[in-house]
């Protein structure tokens, strides 16, 4: 269970879900009916499959999960252009996707990362809005990402896993309610989507009206989403002990609708049996405390997150996906703390930097973890056309 009640909001992130749906939706509900859906293409955007043409990894610029809660308090310039200069050099990255709550946000550093060389994915994740309220947000994002494609290529991102993060389509008031039911309320998914394939249809026709580059979604394994409208597959696959044997399986029936494949999101935690856990590595936390802490057991293991990178990255590269955006690069609110294991939240974030406690109120410092060196080993001998990197 979540035990939401119990829960700090402020250090709240949507992985925390992934732990607790029943997972029985691994066939990847995104792929239905994919050989009917594989014959449409939008005509401005003939889009060749290639393996890992997009080599990227997120990027939060602050996001809301709860109004007046922003997941990153200290923004300036300054930290933007040195991590897009770091994830373009020293990572080894063509791109990266841009998420968060503020438009004015999204497009100042996809502007910083344009400048930096790398292509951009932008994503605005507006929560607990209704429906129209969304697709309004999405306008607006689609229409200052238009701006940009002068500069660079850029494509629209529509939304992350919008049934759970848009109220209207599951019951329940806030997201954390919408979680709770998805898990009693899954058989009857097809009930609560009656009105999910027409906003879909709808997102697309808001985007398509005011973005004139590619558009793709980042759909949950639960969500059934019509790739027709779409010209990208977007998926967040997280990889852990339930679904490790059918993982392969869900990518070629990713593969089989006929588009490019981006995964998302995937990833794990940096402690002892994170690669397990997948989605789910945030739970280690115990927010009931205050301040939070690590539960008794796990022990910090930076090889386990760095392995578990490599393998998937390996697998996406065999399996001729077309790209992916690692999650994450950064979480400022997980901060790094090697003198007291206890209050070492690093080990809960996905991010393959660690962030350090600031030591100003204006900048936000950060260390290298050992799946930064591996990523950025995989994504160089990417770039030249091989599998692994040479030793």
């Amino acid at each position: 269970m979540l035990e939401n009640k119990k829960l700090n909001p402020k250090f709240w992130t949507r992985r925390s879900f992934l732990a607790t749906i029943p997972l029985l939706f691994t066939n990847c509900s995104s792929t239905s009916n994919a050989k009917e859906k594989a014959s449409f293409q939008h005509p401005a955007h003939n889009i060749k499959k290639e393996t890992m043409r997009i080599r990227g990894i997120n990027y939060d610029t602050g996001t809301e999960y709860v109004k007046g809660d922003n997941t990153r308090l200290i923004w300036n310039q300054t930290d933007i252009k040195r991590d897009m200069k770091v994830i373009k050099n020293e990572l080894f990255c063509n791109s990266v996707n841009l998420y968060g709550s503020s438009i004015d946000r999204l497009i100042e550093t996809a502007n910083i990362a344009l400048g930096a060389g790398l292509s951009v994915s932008i994503q605005a994740r507006l929560i607990d809005g209704n429906k129209k309220q969304m697709l309004d947000y999405l306008k607006l994002t689609a229409i200052e990402s238009e701006k940009l494609k002068s500069k660079g290529d850029v494509i629209l991102n529509t939304g992350c896993e919008l049934t759970l993060f848009t109220s209207g389509f599951l019951p329940g008031k806030t997201f954390l309610d919408r979680m709770q039911n998805l898990i009693w309320s899954w058989p009857a998914l097809a009930i609560f989507y009656s009105s999910w394939i027409d906003h879909l249809t709808e997102m697309s026709d808001v985007s398509r009206s005011f973005f004139s580059g590619p558009i793709t979604y980042s759909a949950g394994v639960w969500e059934d989403v019509d790739w027709n409208k779409f010209d990208y597959i977007g998926v967040n696959l997280y990889r852990d002990r339930d679904n490790e044997f059918s993982y392969v399986s869900d990518l070629k029936n990713l593969q089989s609708i006929g588009k490019p494949v981006i995964i998302t999101e995937f990833g794990c935690c940096t402690f002892e049996g994170a690669e397990r856990l997948g989605g789910g590595g945030w739970l280690v936390v115990d927010h009931s405390k205050i301040p939070p802490e690590i539960k008794e057991g796990y022990k910090r293991n930076e090889k386990v997150q760095a392995e578990h990178l490599a393998e998937l990255l390996d697998l996406y590269y065999k399996e001729n996906i077309h790209g992916c955006f690692i999650f994450d690069f950064l979480e400022s609110g997980n901060v790094y703390n090697p003198e007291n294991p206890k209050f070492d939240l690093d080990m809960a974030s996905y991010g393959i930097v660690k962030a350090l406690p600031p030591s100003s109120k204006d900048r936000l410092h950060w260390e290298k973890k050992l799946a930064f060196q591996t990523v950025a080993e995989r994504y160089q001998s990417f770039s030249l056309g091989s599998l692994h990197p040479k030793s």
